[in-house]
């Protein structure tokens, strides 16, 4: 309840502060010349001000996160869900999370794949893809922290792998001892499959200027941070690596700690299973990305941007964690955008995209607030966009569309899970069942847009017939490319 009541208004704050930046960074100059006296200077007050918004409820999403993961792990409630996972194109989507903060601070960060992993040709490992980005982002996020006011700052991500479990000799790390008892959730041996078994081994260093030896004690401890001074100096909430040492653990690991003046290195290890061969002998859907040479990826070397953070995707089917249009995109080499600023701006919701490009989308919504933002929002990044307050009104406009024989146009279903007269669950179960009768003429595209974080919660969406589930808060750029790979996919399949 608590975490629901939190993002719900935090997606609206991030929205919303997008807005602003959007919108001033594109037409803020122009109005000068139309009489309203707005200098640059002012202007860019806006919108900075705009960007500390931003941060400040991405750093209150960290924080719920956070919590919501102890109370897990204290009701011994977390689950491990394998899947295939290509693991270098899992670092890049981390390291592209906080491409626009790496940039903003000026630290020059690299992903380095280990001759360790490159000769055991590794392709593909069955693992908790989710568990194991929420230590490397609790990882980051600490580096980027301690980095951002030193001299030198440089932040490094290695990649490694070997068949018998790691002792922290490679990296100099001494690992946390694994406390008595412990034992990893219980997972079904059809779900890891039957691959040989692999340590995956990650360590992420940084120049920051170090921890003292009688600091150290205190790390990965409940609440504990380095010294007070720490907490004064930098904030948190002191659970990032209490948390990362949980899930190490509970992922077949451990994870420790190495430190001098000016480098600092958290290392871990996880246990997985290889699976080069992809079900049907197929290889991975995501192309082998550049990070498998010798030359390692290199990000934060460009123009200032904001910072942004990609909503948590959840899904089956068409877009899976490694198919992600950003992942393509970044396989091969291509920008992705980390920010909403238009080139011009975008009058009556006009849009960018040629006619057939356009998404025409339907927001479910019962939160007026979040509604009209998300609408917006919308509008503004191109699309035409349609509103309902609750599913039944949902079922009334898709009686109307391209989808039941009718004129409107609709490409994809936005909607809320928790909502009066009929919820998201209900609906979507009434649209599938109108699929399979066939009052509905072909597979509808719907995302679940919802504050419910819950692994649980998660998996009964899925399973009531949604294609895919982004949790609040989340922010409009990220989810663009998200909903056209979607309406994409499912075309293609339909075709195929």
């Amino acid at each position: 309840m608590t975490s629901h009541e939190m993002r719900n208004p935090l997606s609206a704050i991030l929205q919303s502060a997008d807005s602003i930046v959007s919108a001033f960074t594109a037409i803020g100059m122009p109005l000068m010349g139309e009489g309203l006296n707005l200098s640059s200077d002012v202007a860019d007050e806006i919108i900075e001000a705009a960007q500390i918004i931003v941060l400040c409820a991405q750093h209150q999403k960290r924080i719920v996160d956070d919590i919501l993961t102890l109370s897990k792990l204290d009701a011994s409630l977390l689950a491990i869900s394998p899947e295939r996972i290509q693991l270098p194109s899992l670092l890049r989507k981390a390291l592209k999370m906080y491409e626009g903060s790496l940039v903003h601070a000026g630290i020059d960060a690299t992903l380095c794949v280990e001759s360790s992993y490159r000769e055991l040709g590794v392709e593909c490992v069955m693992l908790d893809a989710s568990r194991l980005l929420q230590i490397i982002i609790n990882l980051l996020t600490n580096a980027i922290k301690f980095t951002q006011y030193s001299e030198v700052r440089r932040i490094t991500i290695k990649l490694g792998a070997c068949l018998e479990r790691p002792t922290g000799n490679h990296h100099k790390i001494n690992f946390i001892p694994i406390r008595p008892g412990r034992q990893s959730p219980p997972v079904m041996q059809a779900e890891w499959g039957d691959g040989e078994d692999v340590y995956i081994q990650i360590a992420v260093s940084d120049t920051g200027q170090g921890l003292k030896e009688e600091d150290l004690s205190s790390l990965f401890q409940r609440f504990s941070q380095a010294s007070p001074k720490t907490y004064k100096q930098y904030g948190g909430s002191g659970l990032g690596l209490f948390i990362s040492r949980e899930l190490s653990e509970l992922l077949g690991g451990q994870i420790g700690v190495a430190s001098a003046a000016g480098n600092t290195t958290f290392a871990f290890f996880v246990k997985a299973k290889r699976c080069d061969q992809m079900q049907n002998g197929k290889r991975p859907s995501v192309p082998r990305v550049a990070s498998l040479s010798d030359e390692p990826i290199s990000y934060g070397r460009k123009g200032s941007m904001a910072p942004a953070s990609p909503p948590e995707y959840h899904g089956q089917g068409p877009m899976g964690s490694d198919t992600l249009l950003s992942e393509m995109q970044a396989a091969a080499g291509a920008e992705v955008p980390t920010t909403n600023v238009p080139k011009r701006a975008l009058p009556n919701g006009e849009a960018t995209h040629a006619k057939s490009d356009v998404l025409h989308v339907l927001v479910v919504e019962d939160n007026m607030v979040n509604q009209r933002v998300m609408s917006q929002q919308l509008r503004r990044a191109g699309c035409v966009v349609h509103v309902a307050n609750h599913g039944l009104e949902c079922l009334g406009f898709l009686d109307n569309t391209i989808f039941c024989e009718a004129a409107t146009p609709l490409s994809i279903i936005l909607i809320d899970l928790e909502m009066p007269t009929m919820d998201g669950l209900t609906c979507i179960r009434h649209i599938r069942e109108r699929q399979t009768s066939g009052r509905i003429n072909k597979h509808v595209p719907v995302i679940a847009v919802t504050a419910n974080a819950r692994s649980e919660q998660i998996s009964i969406a899925i399973a009531a017939g949604m294609d895919q589930v982004v949790t609040k808060p989340f922010r409009i750029p990220e989810l663009m490319p998200q909903m056209a790979t979607l309406v994409a996919e499912i075309a293609r399949l339909k075709h195929g």
